[in-house]
């Protein structure tokens, strides 16, 4: 019995069948809230109301991620303070620019990978200044941010070209569904989404890498105004091979735990290690992994390039106070 809370037909009591599988069971208890399919029967009524009939498609889950997403807030607030509050303002407005800027553009006909640069570099630019406003520190860090990216755009432009692979034969059924849209008169260059997606998947880590680089750079300078431009860039370097293993790690673990069913399948039906390394998937997770990993390490000679230019030729007046004494005047 599935009493209905929302919609035109709220309130009515309906007994549906509840079908049941090995792999898509939604079980069902009393309060349990689920999410149906209405199909309403005009050609059919009751007292002048349509026949319907309700089919589950799943838990109602909506409420647990606003709840996952508050719990993410609260802790990057109490955790981050102020840093953190910019933080999320900058998330906010990322993932607005993703689905209320790139996505309709793309659905008018946008060329894919021009456009996904140029919105992820104001998107860059808009971050780092939002968080630390202008200052040689951000400056440093937004054209390492594009470099990084710029490199994952080219290799995964240039990889995928050799490879034969423009990622349409990834997801048949998606792009089934989106060569019928266009065909409908959506205006969708499809092929660039393949390299669109590697560079806004590719983004946060180097983001996080070049901003690493540039903090650290402009903090011994400030330490030691005596640094020039080579020990600088040295200490840069030192500071981001320690980065860079752990970031490619993140970056390359996060695609392969998302292939872990695949992973399974693959030993399961224990295919040929030829047609393994060949296969669209393998090709496509490897390009996408591996062109943001290229761009991440760039990214740090890059940082450590352009912040160490930019922090050599500063004088020590230039720098701000590290601390205040208790009498209120300032130290150097």
């Amino acid at each position: 019995m599935v009493e209905i809370t929302t919609g035109a037909y709220k309130g009515r009591q309906i007994v549906i069948d509840n079908f049941m599988s090995k792999l898509f069971d939604k079980h069902a208890e009393v309060g349990t809230s689920l999410l149906v399919f209405v199909l309403a029967d005009r050609t059919n009524t009751v007292n002048g109301e349509p026949t319907i009939s309700l089919s589950v498609m799943n838990y109602n889950r909506q409420w647990i991620l606003f709840g996952l997403v508050a719990v993410f807030l609260i802790v990057t607030a109490l955790v981050g303070g102020k840093v953190g509050l910019r933080s999320i303002l900058g998330l906010a407005l990322t993932l607005a620019a993703v689905f209320f800027v790139l996505v309709p553009a793309l659905l008018r006909g946008f060329y894919a990978i021009p456009f996904t640069l140029v919105l992820c570099v104001l998107v860059t630019i808009v971050c780092f200044v939002l968080l630390d406003g202008l200052s040689r520190k951000t400056v440093s860090a937004i054209l390492g941010t594009v470099a990084g990216f710029s490199v994952a755009c080219l290799f995964a432009l240039a990889a995928s070209k050799i490879a034969h692979l423009d990622g349409l034969e990834y997801n048949v059924a998606e792009t089934d569904t989106l060569i019928q849209a266009k065909y409908q008169g959506t205006l969708i260059n499809i092929r660039g989404l393949f390299v669109s997606g590697i560079i806004i998947s590719a983004l946060g880590a180097v983001m996080d890498v070049a901003m690493s680089i540039s903090s650290s750079i402009n903090e011994l300078k400030a330490v030691n105004p005596d640094m020039h431009f080579a020990a600088l860039f040295k200490s840069g370097m030192r500071i981001g091979r320690d980065a860079i293993g752990t970031m490619t790690n993140t970056l390359i673990l996060a695609f392969t735990g998302g292939a872990l069913v695949n992973l399974l399948l693959i030993k399961y039906y224990n295919w040929d290690w030829k047609a393994i390394l060949s296969g669209d998937y393998i090709m496509h997770e490897a390009i996408t992994g591996i062109s943001g990993s290229i761009g991440l390490i760039l990214a740090v000679p890059l940082t450590a390039l352009i912040a160490s230019a930019l922090c050599g030729g500063m004088r020590a007046a230039d720098l701000p106070p590290l601390h205040k004494s208790p009498a209120g005047k300032q130290k150097q």
